[in-house]
């Protein structure tokens, strides 16, 4: 042994120091490998297009399928028993060719061996003293690929051990490709048992479905068990007669339902009874998909995930978005049930009590950025549609279409919304909620301008939009000065129009530049961006935001001390009768002013929808009875952290 230790050492360097270290770190990747699944196959978002339906996975399992770590100790033992053996400190770092190599060696070898040795497992003495105790676990999930008897544990160990060394022994074998085996391997288990169904709609119908097996294929050995015997390939058990892909295809799509019909599935009684309103939203950001419940069972990290600030959070950015990419695009339920809460307000109800309107939560799959390109317009539509006639199955009065659900490009303010459902749509009201965002930025804007922050001329971007046309023509009426940042003509002829003898108030701007004098600039669009904007702003000017996302960043209004940068499109409500907590990503106490319009509406009861352009003749109307429901202006934020600022101001332009 001696011997062979010094033979391998060089320059005083043990490779058995880097052996130890090299297996430790792939031992580590596999291990989160599977906590990640076994994180996936308990969320909530596995529950919608779940294979086997069973009660709750019981304590024995968990018992059962605790001993995996000494799956991963046996492998590590094995490969660092092929280093001591085979010299395989001579392996180069990388080398592609190992990759064709052991997939070539796993599609033929290890395939067509482990199917015929899955077969003999199933007679019945070995069952019964050996594979039986796999079976035990007919509810699976990924810790079961990892649950055997610990004869048959190290018979699997040597025959997929077949590959990585059979690749080395041909001279093609790397660190890299050893590691991405194992990893890739565990993946590839995990499929099979994580049960539930997230493969593509269109894998079922095509010869895909003959290479590559599905979460749905290998739930069937599970409950038929003399069918499906093949590992991750199916072509052996369709040369040897063994396969079942009638009885795969009704599970795949029955998993699946893929679009809910307003009158498909069983909602309990609980779900039936009355809503006031529902929010439809969407996640903001690649995290917003840890801070949902639908994803992160475990709502006890919601604090932790939710704070930006956490630069582990960093750390945690492929784990974000990989539970992106099978939200968005590997998802066939359109949304998911966020959460269900109750909305206190300050006003009482006919017996004196004050009054609770009862409001749920809609998360459509898809994230901000998703918004943002044109060819799953269509697709992110047909999602709000579907979540829309949810609400509806679910006796929900108002459905509000909060952050980019109604935004113009997109779907005309809600209007092709309802163009979508049709007559399947009659009982449910859709608020876009921007009457009241045009009504909160405006009142800020009376605020500070009553404060002294501002006194002269006023500068709204994206100023011909659904909430900046409303905005202009408010402040026109109050007879304020008013310069809208537009290149449309056409467009800002026909909003003075609109405002009539106070038209005069209103000037069409196409250059920064011409903004140079004023005092109040009302950002309702993100372009132009920072780099464009913030060296235009004159000094000590105010900027109010309400576009999302915000065209300047933090780090750039820092480097400009004399302006006021706020937060506006916000309200603020009181907390202790409000029990929501997963709706929005913002601190308990704010709400996005759209979905403030919302729980406006409803408390009106308004029996009509809510879409297309702000209605002038009710702006001040929604304001004041958001006033008397409870709710107010925010404390002064920017960028969603509280800020200090004077009571008044007395600096000049």
């Amino acid at each position: 042994m001696e011997a062979v230790l010094e033979g391998m050492t060089t320059a005083g360097n043990s490779p058995w120091t880097a052996w130890l270290a090299y297996m430790v770190g792939v031992t580590a990747c596999r291990v989160i490998t599977l906590q990640f699944a076994q994180a996936i196959s308990r969320s909530k978002m596995a529950d919608e297009t779940r294979i086997t339906k069973r009660p709750v996975i019981n304590e024995k399992q968990h018992q059962r399928e605790s001993v995996w770590p000494l799956g991963f100790a046996l492998d590590a033992v094995v490969v660092i028993g092929m280093f001591y053996f085979s010299n395989l400190a001579s392996m180069p770092v990388f080398d592609w060719w190992a990759f064709v190599v052991q997939f070539a060696i796993h599609c033929t070898v290890v395939e067509f061996v482990y199917y015929w040795l899955h077969r003999a497992l199933h007679w019945k003495w070995i069952y019964q003293h050996w594979h039986q105790y796999h079976h035990l676990s007919v509810n699976t999930e990924p810790s079961t690929s990892l649950s055997f008897e610990v004869g048959e544990r190290l018979v699997y160990t040597a025959l997929f051990a077949v590959t990585p060394l059979g690749a080395y022994l041909l001279g093609h074998q790397s660190y890299v490709s050893l590691a991405f085996h194992l990893v890739w391997f565990d993946i590839m288990n995990y499929i099979g048992h994580i049960n539930f169904e997230f493969f593509p709609r269109f894998w079922m119908d095509s010869p895909l479905s003959l290479l590559w097996y599905t979460p749905s294929y290998h739930s069937i050995h599970h409950t038929r068990f003399r069918k499906n015997y093949s590992l991750f390939m199916t072509w052996p058990d369709v040369m040897f007669g063994t396969s079942d892909f009638a009885k795969t295809r009704e599970v795949f799509w029955e998993s699946l339902h893929i679009e809910p019909a307003p009158n498909a599935g069983e909602l309990t009684d609980a779900d039936c009874e009355p809503k006031d309103f529902g929010f439809i939203v969407h996640p903001v950001h690649l995290s917003s998909y840890l801070h949902s419940p639908y994803v992160l069972w475990c709502t006890k990290l919601h604090d932790q995930v939710y704070d930006p600030e956490r630069y582990w959070m960093y750390l945690l950015t492929p784990l974000f978005f990989a539970v992106y990419m099978i939200a968005s695009y590997f998802s066939f339920k359109s949304y998911n049930v966020e959460e269900e809460f109750e909305w206190g307000l300050k006003s009482l109800d006919a017996n004196g009590q004050p009054r609770k309107l009862r409001g749920i939560t809609l998360i459509v799959r898809n994230a901000a950025i998703d918004y943002f390109m044109p060819f799953k317009y269509r697709q992110i539509n047909h999602r709000i549609a579907s979540a829309l006639l949810e609400l509806q199955r679910r006796n929900t009065r108002y459905a509000g279409l909060a952050a980019l659900n109604k935004a113009e490009w997109l779907n005309h303010g809600g209007v092709d919304i309802l163009k979508l459902c049709g007559d399947k749509l009659h009982s449910t009201y859709v608020t876009h909620g921007d009457t009241m965002t045009a009504a909160v930025v405006l009142n800020l804007v009376l605020n500070l301008r009553e404060r002294n922050f501002w006194k002269h001329t006023a500068h709204v971007i994206g100023s011909t939009s659904k909430i900046g046309r409303a905005i202009c023509l408010a402040l026109a009426k109050r007879k304020i000065h008013t310069k809208m940042f537009t290149t449309s003509q056409e467009r800002f002829e026909y909003i003075r129009n609109e405002a009539g003898e106070n038209g005069c108030y209103l000037e069409r701007i196409e250059r920064l530049e011409q903004a140079a004098d004023c005092d109040m600039w009302i950002t309702g669009k993100f372009k132009p961006d920072g780099f464009q904007l913030l060296n235009k702003i004159p000094r000590n000017a105010v900027v109010l935001n309400f576009a999302v996302p915000d065209p300047l960043t933090e780090a750039q209004v820092k480097t400009r001390p004399d302006i006021l940068h706020l937060d506006s499109g916000f309200l603020a409500y009181d907390k202790d009768l409000v029990n929501m907590e997963f709706t929005s990503l913002l601190p308990r106490g704010i709400i996005y002013a759209c979905m403030g319009g919302c729980v406006v509406h409803a408390a009106m009861g308004y029996e009509e929808h809510e879409i297309g352009p702000v209605n002038m003749d009710r702006l001040d109307l929604y304001w004041e009875k958001a006033l008397e429901i409870g709710f107010r202006l925010p404390p002064p934020i920017s960028f969603t952290k509280p800020v200090q600022i004077p009571d008044f101001r007395v600096e000049e332009i």
